[in-house]
């Protein structure tokens, strides 16, 4: 147990009591254990003839030697986490908690990782929701040298409003899909989120409308980054093609599903209904 670092006089670290100049006022090395502080059974501070007031302070802290042993043998160890009184079991579960403290619960969560999410389209929403996307104009409050001009339209500034709901490349996908369910295109990203969290009383076009929205910013975000990294550029109507497949590909899965319920229209069918006819 170390004699500077360790709460074992109860009074808490020496080292926070006698400050940084604690070890070489006393001469005790700052790395030092317990033992190395007896003398002949007692604590080698009594012996210094020293006034200095660290050492008196010192002495005051420490608790009778007849408490301490000498005897060389191996220092017991212990967990402590967090506030909590040290012990002898060790728990990954409360350390990686301490490590990772829970963030606030946001009330958008539920749009975004409902059960039936695709992985990579709800993870790309759960991150540009927060604002988290490396999009030009964090890049360039960072201090980074890079262009600020829109990636997809090359005339007004990058950011997370302009790539998912100002830029005219954008509008054309989203007027594809809004215009099937009469609803009319969203003005502001966090406008999207919202109407997400109860976007339709019927329980099959929810969950459309929820892969609809999320699959709609992942293929934006995936045109963005072709044309960065790639130099390849495709039309508004190729990506509008993409999510059609993408999402249809989900719900024949999630359809197959629904054949043993009585009197269920399917999701699939729902889907061809208005968007693939």
């Amino acid at each position: 147990m170390q004699f500077w670092k360790d709460n074992w006089t109860s009074l808490g670290p020496l080292l926070d009591i006698t400050g940084v100049n604690g070890p070489r006022v006393t001469g005790l090395p700052a790395d030092a254990v317990v033992s190395d502080a007896l003398r002949d059974g007692d604590w080698w501070v009594y012996r210094s003839r020293s006034r200095h007031p660290i050492i008196e302070l010192l002495k005051d802290c420490l608790p009778s030697s007849e408490v301490v042993s000498a005897s060389g043998g191996k220092d017991t160890y212990m967990w402590k986490v967090g506030n909590k009184l040290p012990s002898n079991r060790f728990s990954a579960a409360e350390t990686w908690h301490f490590l990772n403290p829970s963030s606030i619960i946001v009330d958008w969560h539920e749009a975004i990782w409902f059960k039936e999410n695709i992985p990579k389209h709800a993870f790309l929403a759960w991150v540009a929701t927060p604002h988290r996307l490396h999009t030009r104009d964090r890049l360039l409050r960072w201090g980074m040298p890079v262009p600020s001009v829109c990636l997809l339209c090359n005339s007004l500034d990058e950011s997370r409003q302009h790539i998912f709901f100002e830029c005219p490349y954008n509008t054309k996908i989203w007027y594809f899909f809004t215009s099937r369910v009469h609803v009319a295109p969203f003005l502001l990203f966090e406008d999207g989120v919202r109407w997400m969290k109860d976007p339709n009383h019927d329980k099959n076009m929810s969950l459309i409308l929820k892969f609809t929205f999320q699959a709609s910013l992942y293929m934006i975000s995936k045109e963005r980054n072709a044309r960065l990294h790639l130099s390849s550029a495709r039309p508004p109507s190729a990506r509008i093609v993409g999510i059609q497949n993408t999402i249809c590909y989900r719900l024949d899965s999630l359809s197959r599903n629904q054949r043993n319920l009585p009197s269920t229209v399917s999701l699939l069918s729902t889907w061809f209904n208005l968007f693939q006819n």
